[in-house]
């Protein structure tokens, strides 16, 4: 998240963190607009981050796909979204 951020300009993302608001599960969220979205190749790549894949080229996932670079702990991220309800 950090890589992502340090590409963003200030102000055109937020970030909020389930100990924010005092669960400790390990996950943060990463709001930003899509404007602001970098292109180019991904800085870590894995997961569903590409569509097509061939020896010479490849076929990035869009947003938001293209920026989760693995797989997140669905029933921590699940916590979160009903905390946050």
């Amino acid at each position: 998240m950090e890589l992502l951020k340090a590409r963003l300009k200030p102000k055109s993302y937020q970030c909020l963190s389930s100990e924010d608001i005092g669960l400790p599960l390990g996950i943060r969220a990463l709001a930003i607009d899509r404007q602001a979205l970098p292109g180019g190749v991904p800085f870590q790549t894995g997961g569903g981050t590409a569509r097509l894949v061939a020896p010479r080229w490849v076929i990035w996932a869009k947003a938001p796909d293209r920026f989760e670079a693995g797989t997140p702990s669905i029933v921590n991220v699940i916590a979160f979204a009903r905390a946050l309800r």
